[in-house]
């Protein structure tokens, strides 16, 4: 397994549009600083600032699919698992490590808070969990089936937002900020084997041009 990690990190390096990647993961990243923490100050909860918070762990993915989308792996004996277990096995470092990130952020605005943002601030970090296995399950086909992915991908956000904020909101509040943060990271380990089993499904599906970097469209 850490053998499979160090492979699809150094693979990386010959990925389309490296530097790209890292420029919008840095500045979505900085936005969704933005979007949770100022409403988080009136005791608001932000769906779209966990968003953005998330999207290091899916801008390494798009590295990784631009090398099979491009052909470079296809005799490799990593082909597969470039496309399954090696991928997930990156994402879900990168989803991690920004959740760890998110964690640390929060922390902070917990002393001194009142309650009711406290439970704006708790229930926000089991909704940024959330927010992360609905991106593993549509990058677990997205790069197969891009518009179809992409649609279910928009349904379940609007419907985990629209539902999580009227019936699961009062519940997830009343937890402990450590017990909410644990059970988020427990959410993140089914959302990478929900990923690996939808990935496993599709990879032997050619990929979809319309996922890819424009600049590597080119040579599909």
């Amino acid at each position: 397994m850490i053998r499979q990690f160090k492979l699809g990190v150094r693979l990386m390096r010959y990925a389309f549009g490296i530097k790209l990647c890292a420029g919008f993961a840095i500045l979505f990243f900085l936005l969704g600083i933005l979007l949770s923490f100022i409403p988080a100050r009136y005791g608001v909860m932000s769906s779209g600032g966990g968003l953005f918070l998330i999207m290091p762990g899916m801008w390494l993915l798009q590295l990784l699919f631009s090398l099979v989308s491009a052909g470079m792996v296809q005799a490799s004996p990593w082909n597969r698992s470039l496309q399954t277990s090696i991928q997930i096995l990156v994402g879900f470092v990168g989803f991690a490590a920004s959740y760890v990130v998110i964690i640390l952020l929060k922390l902070p605005l917990l002393p001194g808070a009142s309650e009711e943002m406290r439970q704006s601030i708790v229930a926000e970090l089991l909704l940024d969990a959330l927010l992360a296995v609905v991106v593993m399950i549509y990058f677990g086909t997205a790069n197969k089936f891009f518009v179809t992915s992409t649609v279910v991908f928009v349904v379940l956000f609007l419907g985990l937002t629209s539902v999580y904020a009227i019936l699961l909101f009062p519940a997830a509040s009343r937890l402990s900020f450590g017990a909410a943060a644990a059970i988020g990271g427990a959410f993140l380990i089914v959302g990478a084997f929900l990923q690996y089993g939808l990935s496993v499904l599709v990879y032997k599906y050619p990929p979809s041009k319309k996922a890819q970097l424009r600049s590597l469209q080119k040579y599909m």
